[in-house]
């Protein structure tokens, strides 16, 4: 009689099919069911009823949709808001994934140092932030005040699409 090592490339399967079966059989699933619940009562349900409702009034049919990519203003305003998010994607990428590297690369003290530099703005309220984005970016604020003293001309900066794109860059860095 001849005997086999155990490999145990060959128990896996087994083991893992055994799993899954249990998953929907046992407590792991009560576990995650009401954290499901609550997704589909909070964000499904709603989808759905505005999804819904898009189509059906005033009347059902795609009228909604006709007059909405059809009205110059809207298409403007929505060309607008992709161009934005995609420069906000992008100053985010090239500023977030090289401050990522450089937090790889540290220690841990200086590790921790770059991370709350980052999270401490979010201590602060949004309308403090939002105040300090307006003293920074305005005419006679203290980006514009350096590139005079440097000799550049003044930037308009306040109320523009780039520091619409620099406030909310601030905002999603630490998401991406």
């Amino acid at each position: 009689m001849a005997t086999r090592a155990i490999d145990s490339r060959n128990t896996v399967p087994a083991v893992a099919a055994d799993d899954r079966r249990r998953w929907f059989r046992g407590q792991a699933f009560w576990l995650v069911a009401p954290a499901l619940l609550l997704l589909v009562i909070c964000l499904g349900l709603p989808l759905a009823i505005v999804t819904l409702r898009s189509f059906s009034e005033p009347q059902w049919g795609w009228q909604n949709y006709a007059w909405f990519f059809g009205t110059p203003v809207n298409l403007t305003v929505l060309q607008r808001t992709f161009a934005i998010s995609a420069w906000v994607t992008l100053v985010c990428l090239i500023a977030g994934y090289p401050y990522a590297y450089v937090m790889t690369a540290v220690g841990p003290k200086m590790r921790l140092v770059l991370i709350l530099c980052v999270l401490v703005p979010f201590w602060v309220s949004g309308v403090v932030r939002t105040l300090a984005w307006v003293i920074l970016l305005q005419d006679s604020g203290v980006i514009n005040s350096v590139f005079r003293a440097v000799g550049l001309s003044p930037v308009k900066l306040i109320r523009t699409q780039t520091g619409v794109v620099i406030g909310m860059a601030q905002v999603l860095l630490p998401f991406m």
